[in-house]
């Protein structure tokens, strides 16, 4: 706890306001500092960022193939970073990262819907305190409308569909069926690579890799599909495939979705 006004550190801080003399305050600094090490640290050091804190909420409309670019500072305390991209309207793609312009995390845009980046401390490029760039770029110069959040990963309320670990050899894959409930309104499905390096590949039926991830390293791959996409599987069954290329990998697989408003009865009339 640092000595300040809003702070009640004890006699050590309370002496420092009564040593009034030079020597006196050189050595009240002084004993701050070895008894309270977190005296002038921003609060985002004590880790007390709450879990969706908001630190970028922008949209726009992109023409041809300029890019967007945005910068977001992230301060001291935050777990994990959710950059959210919701296209209403075109294609868009979502890259994030720590230059200008970013490089590091990209997610590929399928039309509407949203796509989502997640950035943790065992990320390949870890999550840090600094200032991150997020871009968001129509890929074949036809344009978007969009909306974009990056905030601290927020509690959910979504229901779990399936939760798994284990290990994947060098240049092998797992298959996971993913049977989607009927009440279903949307999806989202995270491989975390906790060792090595695997890819996330989601299809449906005979269509193959109908959704992916493919950012490279250990950290996340999400894929997620709205209510336009689920709405006709639901009931169905997806295959989730995980690759691991050139290395092992240990991963951490979850699945969850969010289920539909039920639609009560009409009211009746007066």
């Amino acid at each position: 706890m640092g000595c300040n006004a809003r702070s009640s550190a004890g006699p050590v801080c309370r002496l420092g306001a009564l040593l009034i003399s030079p020597v006196g305050i050189l050595f009240s600094l002084a004993l701050s500092l070895l008894v309270c090490p977190g005296c002038g640290m921003d609060e985002g050091s004590s880790g007390q960022i709450e879990p969706g804190t908001v630190f970028l909420s922008e949209q726009g409309t992109l023409q041809g193939t300029e890019p967007a670019v945005l910068p977001v500072t992230i301060p001291y305390g935050v777990s994990l970073l959710d950059i959210t991209l919701e296209v209403t309207a075109g294609e868009a793609d979502l890259l994030a990262g720590v230059e200008d312009p970013p490089t590091d995390y990209f997610c590929f845009g399928q039309g509407l819907g949203k796509q989502k980046i997640l950035v943790g401390p065992g990320s390949h490029q870890p999550l840090e305190a600094r200032t991150w760039y997020v871009e968001v770029v129509s890929p074949f110069g036809t344009g978007a409308e969009w909306r974009l959040t990056a905030q601290r990963r927020p509690g959910s309320s979504a229901l779990p569909l399936t939760e798994q670990e284990g290990d994947i050899p060098a240049g092998q894959s797992v298959s996971i069926a993913l049977a989607i409930p009927e009440d279903a309104d949307s999806l989202e499905i995270v491989l975390e690579s906790l060792q090595g390096d695997a890819d996330l590949l989601l299809g449906f039926g005979q269509l193959q890799e109908a959704s992916l991830s493919l950012n490279p390293g250990t950290g996340f791959e999400v894929v997620t599909l709205g209510p336009e996409t689920v709405e006709p599987l639901r009931g169905q069954t997806a295959i989730a495939r995980l690759e691991s290329y050139d290395q092992d990998t240990r991963y951490r697989f979850t699945a969850t979705y969010l289920a539909a408003s039920p639609e009560g009865p009409p009211a009746a009339a007066p």
